[in-house]
């Protein structure tokens, strides 16, 4: 213990008497970008870092004479304020890192800084001890680098021994002021998030004092459209973010819909600008690639083994009942205990098509010889219950069901084997009435349309059929479908069960996100889980539409005839 005391001792001594500090580290970069730290000279006067020593427990390299600045040869002298970034390759580093000009860039064999912790020292060429730092990765975050902090005040900032992880968006500010040093006036794009049916723009105030109002303005363009021409800005929003305290956030909450979708899909690139200028302009833009999913309802989750056999793997079958073609490369299969499942191959779904997502190839021999697309790591889902989530490359959700093995058909003594199957691949997947169990003599139909398949039939606006139908699930007149057609090109969707009298007793879907058509099952039973009254019912459906204000609203009856 009073080795280590000793040690910080000497570490906070020498940095009050240091003119060129160690400043920000990158000991575990992300592939591709090469180990790196940064030294800059916080004195009045140039200082040549020729021959000095960069040095771990176990061996020094020494800065050579000549560095890179703005891409051409200069001697190894840093000037008064300015920065050296010392690396190992700096042809890699420069293909990762824009650097601002005039910061240089020493190619050394860079002591191998180790992932776990380390002490990392300069060193003059007498070997004269001028900085040192000391690093656990415990504290900080792999892929982040680690900064100095520093204290600003009337202009200037002043380094201590305070070491922490790096906040900005470009997860490092090689050759940049450290994005942890606070500054007076400091407002800036944190990040770009994708949620289910959204994308958050998270607007932080990192400086010293409150902030007024300010604009933020989004731009989108395509970069790999469907139906578009290529780099067309097609969408520019804006906001006023409301005045913000020291490290309070504002999050600027974009739906989808906001951005052309569905009629746009494919890949786009998003530009967040804050409009007001501030004491960092660096972040106050941010950009970031995202890949808008097919059109709601289009990728649906059809059949789930989640109880397989010894011998036998677990599934997850998807269909494309849209009319376009759509790249699954990079989609996911979440469950509920945060576990995700990646389709590691280029992949796409035709329209029509079964795809069957699983990590082995066992499933293979109920397919008839076709493959799965293999999925990483290994998917075990629960044998009780278990959400199945099914995300796009980007993030957005595709589709989602929360089953349990009440779903299964009652009195079936064995499920072990068996698959649940969707009566009709259209059917809201999150709802019991939409699921059977499967009745294939094999157990499962991975691959092709289910063995309890129902066809859908339109009448009109909204269609509850059959109608008299069955409460009882062991009867083949259960359960009713509700079709509904909406004018709307995209639209929140709700379907309700009412009585003669109008009072709510089923609420099927509520404000979910729809194309023009749709379905959902009502297997009979009300809010509570008890089955209703023999007797007509109204189903009603209620549309807002994305994109105005305007509603529609749809009635049928439907009987329940026992």
């Amino acid at each position: 213990m009073k080795q280590i005391l000793m040690l910080v001792l000497l570490m906070v001594s020498i940095h009050m008497s240091a003119q060129v500090l160690i400043t920000e580290l990158h000991p575990v970069p992300a592939a591709g970008e090469p180990e790196w730290l940064e030294l800059e000279n916080t004195s009045p006067d140039d200082v040549d870092a020729s021959g000095w020593l960069v040095c771990d427990a176990r061996s020094c390299s020494q800065i050579p004479s000549i560095a890179i600045w703005n891409g051409r040869a200069h001697k190894a002298v840093v000037p008064a304020g300015g920065r050296l970034v010392v690396t190992r390759d700096a042809e890699a580093l420069a293909e990762c890192r824009r650097l601002p000009d005039g910061v240089l860039v020493a190619e050394l064999p860079l002591p191998s800084l180790n992932n776990s912790t380390e002490i990392v020292t300069l060193r003059k060429p007498d070997s004269t001890l001028t900085d040192s730092v000391y690093y656990s990765m415990k504290k900080h975050v792999k892929g982040r680098s680690i900064e100095r902090d520093a204290a600003y005040s009337a202009g200037r900032h002043v380094y201590n021994n305070s070491w922490l992880t790096c906040v900005a968006a470009d997860s490092t500010t090689c050759g940049l002021l450290n994005s942890v040093i606070r500054l007076p006036h400091d407002r800036w794009i944190a990040a770009i998030v994708v949620a289910d049916y959204a994308v958050e723009i998270h607007i932080t105030n990192h400086g010293q004092s409150p902030l007024p109002p300010s604009l933020v303005q989004l731009t989108g363009a395509i970069t790999a459209p469907d139906s578009m021409p290529a780099d067309q800005h097609y969408t520019s929003l804006s906001v006023t973010v409301p005045a913000l305290l020291d490290n309070e956030t504002y999050k600027w909450d974009i739906p989808l819909a906001d951005l052309d979708w569905p009629t746009v899909t494919g890949s786009i690139e998003l530009t967040a600008i804050l409009t007001d200028v501030d004491d960092r302009p660096e972040n106050d833009t941010l950009t970031t690639s995202v890949i808008l999913p097919p059109p709601p309802g289009t990728i649906m989750i059809n059949e789930i083994m989640y109880d397989s056999w010894s011998g036998q793997t677990d599934y997850v079958e998807i269909v494309n009942v849209g009319e376009a073609q759509a790249d699954i490369t990079g989609w996911k299969i979440q469950d509920a205990g945060g576990a995700e499942f990646t389709i590691s191959v280029p992949a796409t779904v035709t329209a029509g098509e079964y795809v069957v997502l699983a990590s082995s190839e066992a499933v293979a021999g109920l397919m008839d010889g076709r493959q799965p697309l293999l999925c990483k790591p290994v998917m075990d889902l629960n044998k009780i219950g278990d959400r199945v989530i099914l995300r796009s490359a980007s993030g957005f959700l595709v589709d989602m069901v929360e089953y349990n093995t009440l779903w299964h058909l009652p009195g079936l003594d064995v499920t072990t084997g068996v698959s649940l199957e969707k009566i009709n691949p259209k059917l809201a997947s999150n709802s019991a009435s939409s699921w059977t169990s499967s009745g294939a003599l094999r157990g499962g139909t991975p691959g092709y349309a289910n063995s309890v398949i129902t066809p859908l039939e339109f009448h009109g606006s909204v269609t509850a059929l059959p109608s008299p139908f069955s409460s009882s699930r062991t009867s083949a007149l259960h359960p009713t479908v509700i079709s509904y057609r909406q004018p709307f090109r995209h639209a929140l969707v709700s379907v309700t069960v009412r009585n003669t009298r109008g009072a709510e007793v089923r609420s099927l879907m509520n404000s979910v996100f729809s194309g023009s058509e749709g379905a959902v099952a009502w297997d009979g039973t009300s809010n509570s889980g008890l089955s209703v009254e023999p007797g007509p019912y109204l189903v009603v459906v209620e549309c807002s539409d994305a994109a105005s204000s305007a509603v529609s609203r749809s009635v049928t009856m439907v009987v329940v005839g026992e």
